[in-house]
């Protein structure tokens, strides 16, 4: 193994450990979304900060003046980066690009990059949007305390003067009083395991598999200590109000309290109890969101289990309009699709004896294949993602369709395929002028992302204001979209190719 090789491993290996920090800043992030969602993000934003260490250990040391642009003056003088006293006399470009991006990523240009960075790949792997909006949900949702419950909720509401369940209005403070309760008390038995005894015979009606599977929720409360231990905190201070007020509507029911004194002192007492009450409800399902998110395997298992705990009207957890597991899925398709079709056509041209289809063997596939994937990946993500985080791009929350939007797509895809071309033909090489280079080669190509994400932005506006499209929807624009891209290689990508082709044979005025 060559030192310079080995330089590559050892700087990246730093990045990604500095990485990992910061992208588990707050440690609660981990457990705000799926397993799946937050290592599909994690890995996302260490694929993307490992081309961009690729691309700055090569641009650095094909040129240092990148250096002076990057780093802040405090940490070099501007005229070190080129001078004989040059950081890079004493490391080489791998490992300094390192250092870049771990101890003085804070004093660098990069940092607001890197901020950015962590920002889009948690918003792809919903950190922490997806235990927001199934909190809000199971918020929204009628809550029964479920009958494995019940028992243990009634010890926790013997010292209160509540009436019994069936006489309580379903809307008055007695009813939310008793559902906080069952709250707590699920959240609790994550810790103890011991309220209900689930291992004891058909508990609730749960099965054995439910049964087994509760046991994996007593991790919950140990990964988020400070959270739990603060839901504990509010309920046991909230207790003596609950009592007070209580005891007050017990006795104004009993007609033991004057109507002027409660309509006065205990309707102000009352609004703040219910406030409070809320506010910790809404506590309580974010962190039951959080342990249901970790604990069950599918969207299917996480509707059933809420439903087990009482959430009556959860048929369907909501489900991203973009995830990553739907990128990856982009990307092998393209991957597997381009591998077998261009096999064939080399297969075919052996057959037949046609040289020019032969030659595709010298094609390096799965370099090809895998910037292919990832350029189309990219290219769906740019139509797609700016709906979420602008509101001028997303016709569902302004209404209409957005026609700048849509350009903006197609320009953002653009950019996007240029990075990827750019560091996918450093890596082959580890030359960041020939990266360079390789963008001007493959301009022509550029035309078939711009209008890849530009038009899948359109298609994704289809629809907008129905539930839910008809069968045939997804073939009809999956065909609108295979005929633009037919067209826009036909009359633009070709032609362009040919007169690069031309200016391959006689190169007079390109660079180097």
């Amino acid at each position: 193994m060559t030192d310079g090789f080995l330089y590559w491993i050892v700087g990246v290996a730093l990045v990604w450990i500095y990485a990992v920090q910061r992208f588990n800043t707050p440690p609660s992030n981990r457990l705000t979304t799926t397993r799946a969602s937050y290592y599909g993000a994690l890995g996302l934003y260490l694929g993307a900060l490992s081309f961009l260490f690729a691309l700055l250990g090569g641009g650095v040391t094909s040129s240092p003046e990148i250096l002076a642009f990057l780093v802040e003056a405090e940490i070099f003088p501007k005229d070190w980066a080129a001078g004989s006293d040059s950081p890079l006399e004493f490391l080489p470009g791998p490992l300094f690009a390192a250092l870049i991006l771990t101890n003085l990523l804070p004093n660098t240009r990069l940092v607001v990059f890197d901020s950015w960075l962590r920002k889009v790949c948690w918003d792809a792997g919903r950190i922490p949007r997806a235990a927001r909006q199934l909190g809000a949900q199971m918020w929204r949702s009628n809550f029964r305390v479920p009958p494995v419950f019940q028992k243990a909720v009634e010890r926790e509401l013997r010292v209160f003067p509540l009436p019994a369940p069936d006489a309580e209005p379903s809307e008055g403070l007695e009813s939310h009083w008793r559902k906080l309760t069952a709250l707590h008390v699920i959240a609790n038995d994550w810790s103890r395991q011991s309220i209900p005894k689930h291992h004891r015979g058909q508990a609730g009606g749960w099965e054995l598999p439910q049964r087994l599977r509760w046991k994996a929720y007593e991790r919950i409360p140990r990964q988020l200590p400070e959270e739990f231990d603060h839901l504990n905190v509010e309920y046991a201070a909230l207790m003596p109000r609950a009592r007070s007020v209580l005891e007050l509507r017990a006795k104004a029911r009993q007609g033991s309290v004057d109507d002027s004194f409660r309509d006065s002192a205990v309707a102000e007492l009352e609004r703040d109890f219910s406030h409070r009450m809320e506010e910790l409800y809404r506590a309580f399902t974010y962190f039951i969101a959080e342990g249901v998110l970790q604990c069950e395997p599918d969207n299917k298992a996480r509707a059933q289990q809420l439903r087990n705990l009482g959430f009556e009207d959860i048929d369907t957890i909501e489900r991203p309009a973009l995830s990553l597991n739907t990128l990856a899925g982009i990307g092998f398709g393209v991957f597997l699709l381009f591998i077998i079709s261009v096999a064939v056509v080399i297969r075919a041209g052996q057959l037949l004896q046609m040289g020019q289809l032969a030659k595709l063997g010298d094609v390096n596939l799965p370099f090809t294949a895998a910037m292919l994937a990832s350029i189309y990946s990219l290219a769906v993500f740019a139509a797609v993602y700016p709906k979420s985080i602008w509101i001028v791009m997303d016709s569902r929350r302004s209404g209409g369709r957005r026609w700048l939007g849509y350009l903006f797509s197609g320009v953002l895809a653009v950019v996007l395929t240029a990075l990827t071309v750019l560091t996918f033909n450093f890596l082959l090489v580890f030359d960041f002028a020939e990266g360079v280079r390789a963008i001007y080669w493959s301009k022509p190509w550029f035309w078939m992302t711009f209008f890849t994400g530009s038009v899948t932005a359109f298609l994704a506006d289809n629809y907008s204001d129905k539930k839910e499209a008809p069968r045939w929807g997804r073939w009809a624009e999956g065909a609108w979209l295979a005929l633009v891209l037919a067209i826009t290689a036909e009359f633009l990508v070709y032609p362009s190719l040919q007169v690069l082709d031309a200016m391959r044979v006689d190169p007079a005025g390109l660079p180097a």
